[in-house]
């Protein structure tokens, strides 16, 4: 039983009334953790996660196509959401594909402190949808902390795989304790990301954006999404917080093959509220117990 798990050979709170396993190492010396590096039941986890997520960046852009018709100064903050929530969807489908990679680099994490672009969406005196942009802006901070940590919780598991793919014990052996960590707090973030958008549905509940989706709203945003001078000015943005152009560019592909996924003739909020309320028991019972 050669390996250098916490807890026992599976990884598992070890019994009290039961024997400890024992580590096998060359020499004595640093044991080969062992096993896979995100389980079956995460890779279940995170997947079942990203069909939840990828229709809620979708139903985001949806709403911002109705922004843009009815208050268009809220268009830009809405949008930004939207593609913040979908990077956080493709960083779910990565972890539950996660390949063997070069290994012999520490894992960098990326800042998560974040100050938002110019979006051309300042609210004027008088207008009374700051709760929902500031709602908005939230999510989006939350959505791009969880992205920040899974794409860390991912290198880290791929470089651990690496190493014990080429018997290199003591970067295996780093790279396992960084993806342990970074794996709880993961959980923490993804749960926190699905609350804000919690509240977001919350508060768009009470707006005039919170109208029964139509199909053509949902073909204004593929426009959207197909016009690459309206997402520039978040391109530079999002990289200095560590999100390359291509993740946004799957991210945007993602959006488009799950856009018509959008229930019409429902409120967003309400989907939104179903879509997050599953997102945060999923991150729980998975990441946090």
């Amino acid at each position: 039983m050669a390996n250098g798990r916490p807890g026992d050979s599976n990884g598992n709170v070890p019994d009290p009334a039961g024997e400890p396993d024992f580590y096998e190492g060359e020499g004595g010396g640093p044991a080969d953790p062992g096993g896979s590096g995100i389980s079956a039941a995460d890779k279940a986890a995170t997947n079942e996660m990203y069909g939840n997520v990828s229709v809620a960046g979708a139903i985001m852009g949806v709403v911002g196509a109705v922004s843009v018709a009815v208050l268009n100064p809220m268009g830009g903050t809405i949008f930004w959401l939207s593609e913040a929530i979908a990077v956080g969807a493709i960083v779910l489908n990565k972890l539950a594909n996660d390949p063997p990679q070069p290994y012999k680099r520490i894992v960098h994490f990326g800042r998560r402190s974040i100050e938002f672009p110019e979006t051309g969406d300042a609210l004027t005196e008088g207008q009374t949808m700051g709760a929902l942009q500031d709602r908005m802006k939230i999510g989006a901070q939350r959505w791009m902390f969880a992205g920040i940590t899974g794409l860390g919780y991912l290198r880290a598991a791929e470089r651990r795989d690496g190493a014990i793919l080429a018997k290199d014990v003591d970067w295996a052996i780093t790279h396992d304790a960084v993806m342990r960590t970074a794996r709880v707090a993961f959980g923490y973030d993804m749960a926190t990301a699905a609350v804000a958008t919690m509240r977001c549905a919350d508060e768009l509940r009470s707006s005039k954006l919170d109208v029964p989706i139509e199909p053509d709203r949902i073909a204004a945003f593929k426009i959207w999404l197909a016009d690459g001078s309206a997402r520039n000015s978040f391109g530079t943005f999002l990289e200095a917080n560590g999100i390359t152009e291509d993740l946004r560019d799957a991210a945007r592909k993602m959006q488009l093959s799950n856009v018509d996924r959008v229930a019409v003739g429902e409120r967003p909020s309400d989907q939104l509220s179903k879509l997050a309320d599953s997102l945060y028991q999923v991150a729980v019972a998975s990441f946090m117990s």
